[in-house]
C-alpha cells in the first residue's frame, strides 16, 4: 500500500482525513499537472490578419494573349526597319557573312535588352518573348535550308554546304 506523505501527517495526523486528501490528491495528478506557483505560461497574441486592398478595374482589358500578339506583329513591323539600319553599321559589315549573321544580331539585342532590365515592363517582356521565338524559328528555317539529302553511290547521309 502507498505511504502517507509527511506534509499530509503534519496537518491532518494519521486519519481518515488524511488519506482521503491523499488519494483526492492522487486522482487529480494523474489527471492534469499542476503548475507551480509563480509560473504561469503568457499567452501569445496573434496579430490579426491584415486585409489586402483590391483594385476595382474601371478601363478597358484585352483578352489573355492578346499582348504577345499585338507584340509579335510590332516587332515583325519593325525587325526589317532595325535589320537594315544595323546592316549599314560599321560593326555588322565586320562579322563574317553568314546566313545566321542577321539572326545572332538580333538575338544579341534581345540578350542585351533583357540585361538592361528591360524585360520586366509587361509590354517590352513580351515583345522580347516575341523576338526571340521569332529569331529561332528563322534559325531552324535557315538550318533546314542548308540541309540536302545526297544518294550517291555508296555514301547516303546529310551534308551541310
Amino acid at each position: 500500500m502507498a505511504k502517507l506523505p509527511k506534509r499530509l501527517i503534519k496537518k491532518y495526523g494519521i486519519s481518515k482525513k488524511a488519506w482521503s486528501v491523499f488519494k483526492a490528491e492522487k486522482r487529480s495528478t494523474t489527471s492534469k499537472p499542476k503548475l507551480k506557483r509563480g509560473k504561469t505560461m503568457t499567452k501569445k497574441r496573434r496579430a490579426a490578419p491584415r486585409r489586402k486592398a483590391r483594385k476595382t478595374s474601371t478601363g478597358f482589358k484585352l483578352p489573355s494573349g492578346t499582348t504577345s500578339m499585338i507584340a509579335a506583329v510590332g516587332y515583325g513591323f519593325l525587325r526589317d526597319k532595325v535589320s537594315d539600319a544595323l546592316a549599314r553599321t560599321e560593326l555588322i559589315k565586320k562579322l563574317p557573312i553568314t546566313n545566321f549573321t542577321d539572326e545572332g544580331v538580333m538575338l544579341a539585342l534581345n540578350f542585351g535588352a533583357r540585361k538592361l532590365g528591360l524585360g520586366k515592363m509587361k509590354g517590352v517582356n513580351s515583345l522580347l518573348t516575341a523576338q526571340k521565338t521569332i529569331e529561332l524559328a528563322r534559325v531552324g528555317e535557315t538550318i533546314s535550308d542548308m540541309k540536302q539529302v545526297k544518294t550517291s553511290g555508296n555514301a547516303q547521309g546529310i551534308f551541310i554546304n
